[in-house]
């Protein structure tokens, strides 16, 4: 959780928000499920795979992800 609070915390400074600690909380929370819940999936369809396979794999998809949709690939 410690990088995406200082994800929150920077989208706060650079929009110029100002949340308060219940909101911060609940887009933490938000966050966080959303990427467990798809690591979570990943990991139930590859079956010989840890965790931590699943996890790495669902991470380096969004980094290719991100990297074509700016057209570096």
């Amino acid at each position: 959780g410690g990088v995406v609070m200082s994800y929150l915390e920077w989208v706060e400074n650079l929009q110029w928000y100002i949340w308060d600690e219940e909101e911060t909380r609940r887009r933490l929370e938000t966050i966080m499920m959303n990427n467990v819940s798809k690591v979570y999936a990943r990991w139930q369809k590859e079956k010989q795979w840890t965790m931590r396979d699943a996890a790495i794999v669902t991470a380096l998809e969004r980094i290719y992800k991100a990297m074509k949709l700016r057209g570096w690939i």
